[in-house]
């Protein structure tokens, strides 16, 4: 098994003489926000991973994927996918806000290209659509948002991961790719 990219952030927080603030990945691979996926998703874990762990600080919410890759690709479920993500996301925002926890929103990264049957131009849309809410700061959700899906996308094609950080199956980034999300979060957030 490869990093992850929240352990690469590590490294570079440690290089940078960050050392007051830990990572913690409470990241479940297959997850989903609303329903089904492997495990519980998020709306039936957050309160246990984010609120209920000792001395949070701060959370991210990079999440999405594949409640939107998962759904029908007509418009109608990718509309209502994307409203329920948004409110999914809201409705965490604010409870780890009363309990005095600053949140982030990372957009959702590209799952584009020949062979990954997340790819559709309507699921597309939502995801895009998706990340201009959360760019916009959620509705007042989050104290910052980070354009991972900037990091690592296709410049060309923004729909599809760029070559030299797609893992293989057009979802996934490869090391590569984690360390350029690693290289590129702001740090700047925690002060």
């Amino acid at each position: 098994m490869y990093p992850r990219w929240p352990d690469l952030l590590l490294a570079r927080m440690q290089k940078e003489n960050i050392t007051n603030i830990a990572v913690v990945n409470q990241a479940a691979g297959g997850n989903t926000v609303l329903t089904g996926g492997l495990g519980p998703p998020l709306l039936q874990r957050y309160k246990r991973d984010l609120l209920a762990t000792a001395g949070v600080k701060y959370g991210l919410i990079f999440e999405g994927v594949n409640d939107i890759g998962g759904g029908s690709a007509d418009s109608g479920t990718q509309g209502r996918i994307t409203s329920s993500l948004e409110s999914a996301f809201k409705t965490i925002s604010t409870e780890a806000k009363a309990a005095g926890i600053t949140m982030f929103g990372a957009t959702i990264t590209p799952f584009g290209g020949n062979g990954q049957a997340y790819s559709n131009p309507t699921r597309d849309a939502a995801r895009q659509n998706v990340n201009k809410w959360i760019l916009a700061g959620g509705d007042g959700s989050y104290a910052a948002s980070i354009d991972f899906a900037k990091f690592i996308a296709n410049p060309s094609t923004p729909a599809n991961l760029a070559a030299q950080y797609d893992g293989g199956d057009h979802l996934h980034p490869n090391v590569a790719g984690y360390q350029a999300i690693a290289d590129q979060f702001p740090l700047t957030i925690f002060t």
